[in-house]
């Protein structure tokens, strides 16, 4: 700052908020964000203002109350620093996500004094990650991640102690302990998934008996890997397809019925909510070891669900029997693998009933004829698969 003619610097001894903020106005900011000492910005030189106490409504730090300068007590390993909040271009903290299977998810990286580094974990969760995404353009995180989910790197850690209220516009402007001064190693580094743009170019189906059919193949860095069969259902395919253009999933495989693939197995345990509108943006492992085989890929049939009857046969009245769905022109029953009453609910509120009284299985109400056509249904892929078909008739 400029005193009586000369540049000067300022003591962090009771440097606070207030102060900072002072300076932050009478240099057109709107406000302190975070203040700094132990001069993190590098040493100045020339003297140095000692004790700098301001209410915080000042106009210019010149009226806020300070004791002489004085090289007694303070040396320029003491300069204070701020970041303000206002205008970023020139004020480093950039970011970006390096090494994650798409450009919205990654390892998160702020740059800062001409140097990329990372982000130590104490204290990061889903309300920071929010703030890296949507400095990054996209809408909201999906899922925060902490020790070296996407790899270490080397250089520097610049934050760690991240704090976010979740209003901010960058990182930096969370609270956060000094810049570079931690002891966290990058076996800390945090990492994040954003909730990202669909884009069909980032998965594909192969070797299907159509172009609505096949096995599920997405690319990461220019290479098309599979994924895992490890806790994949309906709702998982349902995005997929719904990715792909098509309004819902018939059919999905966990074995290698379109046949076994080679090179990378990029994804396991998919987990989806159904409202995804790309299969990256539901909560994922990257898969770094051979723990799947190629045995296991997953795979799809989509296209339009057409049910055009659900009934309940041989029972003891109208709201008692065998579950028979007719699809493509064929009665077929439901398999009991994973059924409960929950699942019965689905059935019969589908079927004008309130609820489901009792479930049955293993044939109770004897053997259909024809298709078995589902298997592996949870109550919730149930409801999900009501949802997306068309009835013609009950």
């Amino acid at each position: 700052m400029m005193y009586s003619g000369s540049l000067t610097t300022i003591c962090d001894v009771g440097w606070d908020l207030n102060d900072a903020s002072v300076v932050c106005r009478q240099l057109g900011f709107s406000s302190a964000v975070n203040i700094y000492g132990g001069g993190t910005f590098g040493e100045g030189s020339g003297h140095i203002w000692r004790n700098v106490q301001c209410n915080g409504n000042e106009s210019s730090v010149s009226k806020c109350s300070s004791d002489d300068f004085n090289f007694s007590l303070c040396t320029h390993l003491d300069d204070a620093g701020v970041l303000c909040k206002g205008k970023h271009e020139n004020a480093g903290g950039k970011e970006r996500l390096v090494d994650g299977i798409t450009n919205f998810s990654g390892r998160v990286e702020v740059f800062f004094n001409g140097e990329w580094g990372t982000v130590c974990n104490d204290g990061w969760d889903l309300v920071d990650a929010d703030v890296v995404c949507r400095q990054l353009g996209y809408p909201a995180a999906i899922e925060s991640y902490k020790d070296t989910y996407f790899g270490e790197r080397s250089g520097f850690v610049w934050l760690t102690s991240v704090s976010c209220q979740g209003n901010e516009s960058r990182l930096l402007e969370c609270r956060h302990e000094k810049l570079g001064q931690q002891e966290c190693t990058h076996e800390e580094d945090v990492g994040v998934l954003c909730k990202g743009k669909n884009d069909i170019r980032n998965i594909c189906l192969v070797n299907g008996l159509s172009n609505s059919s096949g096995r599920i193949e997405v690319v990461f860095n220019g290479e098309w890997g599979t994924v895992c069969n490890d806790n994949w259902n309906m709702v998982n395919a349902y995005v997929v397809c719904r990715q792909l253009g098509y309004p819902a999933a018939v059919v999905t495989y966990t074995n290698v019925f379109f046949g076994r693939g080679s090179g990378v197995i990029w994804l396991r345990n998919v987990r989806c909510s159904g409202s995804e509108s790309n299969l990256l943006e539901c909560k994922h492992q990257i898969l770094r070891q051979p723990e799947c085989n190629h045995r296991q890929y997953v795979g799809v049939l989509c296209g339009e669900i057409v049910v055009q009857g659900i009934r309940l046969v041989d029972g003891f009245s109208n709201s008692s029997g065998r579950i028979e769905v007719r699809f493509h022109g064929e009665w077929g029953t439901m398999c009991d693998d994973r059924w409960t009453l929950n699942n019965s609910d689905v059935v019969c509120r589908q079927l004008g009933f309130a609820a489901a009284d009792v479930t049955f299985t293993k044939s109770f109400f004897g053997k259909g004829p024809g298709f078995v056509w589902s298997t592996n249904f949870t109550a919730m892929e149930m409801s999900h698969f009501f949802r997306s078909v068309t009835i013609i008739q009950n």
